[in-house]
């Protein structure tokens, strides 16, 4: 794979597609796909009432806990820090996301994705503002149609010389106004697992490490059972065998702590827990709180999933007494379908963890801070009830 870096002529790339391609035919073939359930009714979103379109949340909630001075780095070299984090969205990550799925406005497809309701909502929506059908293709991005009531406030005030008459550049025009955000994904890694990461030049969600499965099985997935019941999946996970056994999600969270807590339970002596700090387009990840995803969730798995509570507490060889996480914010876990792709390009910074005492000592004061947010959570409600 180091070879296929080397490649500088157009020739050769395209040499070098034909190649993986005949990897893939011979490959093991990929577990089956079940199929998806009856289409469910969705949710009623006030659409109209939306006047924003910037992300909820961001650094304002944040728990101000820089990461350790002094933490251990192997970070490649050619990465820039910070000096590229608040540039726009390049056309380089809209035509990636454009290559995971046509952006053809398809109801079906909505349907699957978001529940026949709120399809149907979107359409009306869509014809309400006059927004041409080429355009509404747009929705097809797992991280509009997740966003689509703040997708049409921005739409909305735009002037007509400035509206994009194409679902491309509508997705590229709304992509930048969301902006990037710093986030973080945290692993447990070997050397070995280190060097093929950096190779591949993508972090995969877990689905790809399985025998036979490429990236366009994990397209299938989120076709066939849609991004409301992956993401549901992906939040539930022992509901995993629903979709195939084949986890087409990846989790980021804007919170170091946060992924690095989650990693500490699959660290080992040779595997040392990877802190990736990565500036990605917001507009990459499922526009959704976990709360937002389980309020969906019970429409997928059953019943049992319908209530649900603002805060939960994770416990981990991090934190055995547990973290308190508010599943109300956006920074707390942002979802993305496929992959994160680019990640030369975006990768800010690769900390190491050398032990769980250093992890632990790291992390305590985001603990002792999410503890105190809790309680004055808590303390709050119960002063509101009557």
């Amino acid at each position: 794979l180091k070879a296929k870096f080397q490649f500088q002529s157009l020739a050769m790339k395209r040499l070098w597609k034909g190649i993986e391609q005949i990897f893939e035919e011979v490959a093991p073939p990929p577990p089956p796909i079940p199929e998806p359930a009856p289409l469910v009714a969705g949710l009623e979103q006030e659409w109209a009432d939306v006047s924003s379109w910037l992300e909820p949340g961001g650094d304002r909630d944040s728990p101000q806990c820089p990461v350790p001075e002094g933490l251990g780095t192997v970070t490649p070299k050619g990465v820039r820090g910070h000096e590229g984090s608040t540039e726009s969205v390049t056309e380089a990550e809209v035509d990636w996301m454009a290559t995971q799925r046509p952006l053809i406005f398809d109801m079906a497809q909505l349907s699957r994705d978001y529940g026949e309701k709120e399809a149907a909502q979107m359409q009306q929506a869509m014809q309400e503002l006059g927004v041409p059908m080429a355009v509404a293709g747009v929705l097809a991005w797992p991280g509009v149609g997740s966003r689509w009531p703040r997708f049409l406030a921005w739409w909305k005030q735009l002037p007509l010389p400035e509206q994009p008459d194409g679902a491309r550049s509508a997705l590229l025009g709304f992509a930048r106004v969301l902006g990037r955000v710093r986030t973080f994904r945290a692993l447990a890694l070997d050397d070995v697992g280190l060097k093929r990461i950096l190779s591949e030049d993508e972090i995969f969600p877990s689905g790809r490490l399985r025998d036979g499965v490429n990236a366009a099985h994990l397209r299938r997935v989120v076709d066939v059972h849609g991004v409301s019941k992956v993401t549901a999946v992906r939040l539930y996970i022992s509901n995993m065998p629903k979709i195939g056994g084949i986890d087409p999600s990846i989790s980021l969270h804007d919170d170091w702590q946060t992924t690095s807590i989650i990693a500490s339970g699959y660290a080992s002596s040779g595997k040392k827990v990877h802190l990736f700090e990565l500036s990605v387009p917001a507009v990459e990840s499922v526009g959704w709180t976990l709360y937002e995803v389980a309020q969906r969730s019970s429409e997928h798995l059953g019943a049992q999933y319908a209530d649900h509570e603002q805060w939960f507490k994770f416990p981990s060889p991090a934190v055995p007494q547990g973290t308190w996480f508010d599943s109300m914010l956006q920074r707390t876990e942002r979802y993305g379908l496929y992959s994160v792709p680019h990640l030369q390009s975006r990768l800010r910074n690769i900390y190491v963890f050398d032990t769980l005492s250093q992890l632990q000592t790291a992390v305590d004061p985001f603990v002792k801070v999410m503890a105190e947010r809790q309680s004055a959570s808590s303390t709050r409600n119960e002063e509101a009830q009557p």
